[in-house]
């Protein structure tokens, strides 16, 4: 009786793991089958992708050449307007300069002597030349002398360097110093236009007068200084500078502003072919202010008007294509990365299906 219990029990124990194994490879089949439908959806998927990647490098691409065409030519209208710029001061420059030395031949020289003392000094050059051409006003004026002149206008190029001035600081001192000196009796507001901006020079022309600094405050205050004395006890107290913009010659402030110096001159080494060109506009739109009723009866300005909205309208459509272009990118970029999340969510589902029958399999074994 015991053995046919046991080889019922066993007989049971065969048909139900069976059962159990028949269950399990239609499992597999069925996980098979699922499997191979989301490879081939997910497949489906990345190649909507790549295709989705390739159409926005294209977009991409285009939106990119439009960008760069738009911006060059803005970058081009720029640099026109800066030569135009460095041109048109350069000229103003030169003729002040004629003027006040009465030949060309005589601003000739000025200039050689300007382009080598702000290569010298690392300072502007055109600062240094309208700084100069004033000195040369108050020069002939006879309140200083020529050797008065340069001496003053490197004194303070040096002591500019010494307290780190800036282009613009600069140009105020010259003005502070062009008034101090023109104004017959040196003032107080005027005085402080000089010093104040470069730390230490109060005493120093103190010293060079060989007086205390509340001395000189008192003298100044009470109007007793004229401007051939403060002079002369500027260029001392400035002498005390001496060599200060060639020791920091290495500096990157210092190179800099002799860098623009050589970008200028570079400039209007091209002076005759930006300015004929600048000169033909100009004069073109002389002549035809000067015969506008002329033109306006031929029906000229009828052409004009026809011809200004397309030509006014070209870098507005560079910008509007651009645009375009960026925002049809975008939305095929969004198109994508929902196919991207698609595809995540069916290699999600498969690795949970598989994990799924491993553990099945692993109960029946």
């Amino acid at each position: 009786m015991r053995d046919k219990l046991e080889l019922k029990v066993q007989l049971t124990g065969q048909g139900n793991l069976r059962g159990e194994v028949s269950g399990a490879r239609r499992e597999v089949e069925r996980f098979g089958d699922s499997t191979d439908r989301m490879g081939r959806q997910a497949g489906g998927n990345f190649g909507k992708t790549r295709a989705g990647v390739e159409s926005i490098s294209k977009q991409l691409a285009v939106a990119r050449r439009e960008l760069i065409s738009f911006i060059s030519v803005q970058q081009g209208i720029r640099l026109a307007r800066s030569f135009e710029e460095v041109v048109a001061s350069g000229q103003d420059l030169n003729s002040r300069l004629e003027t006040i030395t009465g030949s060309s031949a005589s601003a000739a020289l000025e200039q050689r002597y300007l382009a080598e003392a702000a290569d010298r000094l690392s300072v502007n050059q055109d600062t240094l030349t309208d700084s100069y051409i004033e000195l040369i006003n108050i020069q002939n004026q006879g309140v200083i002398s020529g050797e008065q002149s340069r001496a003053i206008l490197e004194g303070i190029g040096n002591a500019s360097k010494a307290a780190s001035l800036d282009n613009a600081r600069l140009s105020q001192v010259m003005y502070g110093l062009q008034q101090s000196l023109s104004g017959g009796i040196l003032t107080m507001e005027n005085y402080r236009q000089v010093f104040e901006p470069i730390p230490g020079l109060h005493q120093r022309i103190a010293a060079a007068a060989g007086l205390t600094t509340d001395a000189l405050y008192d003298l100044v205050g009470s109007a007793q200084v004229t401007g051939q004395q403060f002079a002369i006890w500027l260029v001392k107290a400035l002498e005390t500078y001496d060599g200060t913009a060639e020791r920091m010659r290495e500096n990157i402030n210092s190179k800099l502003a002799r860098a623009g110096n050589d970008y200028r001159a570079q400039v209007r080494e091209l002076e005759r072919p930006v300015s004929l060109g600048v000169e033909i506009g100009l004069d073109a739109a002389a002549l035809a202010y000067e015969h506008l009723d002329a033109i306006l009866a031929g029906g000229v300005l009828l052409g004009v008007r026809a011809l200004a909205p397309p030509v006014a309208s070209v870098g507005k459509a560079w910008a509007q294509s651009a645009q375009q272009g960026v925002a049809a990118a975008k939305a095929h970029q969004t198109a994508v990365e929902e196919d991207l999340a698609r595809s995540r969510a069916a290699l999600v589902q498969a690795n949970a299906s598989t994990m799924a029958a491993r553990e099945r399999a692993a109960a029946v074994r």
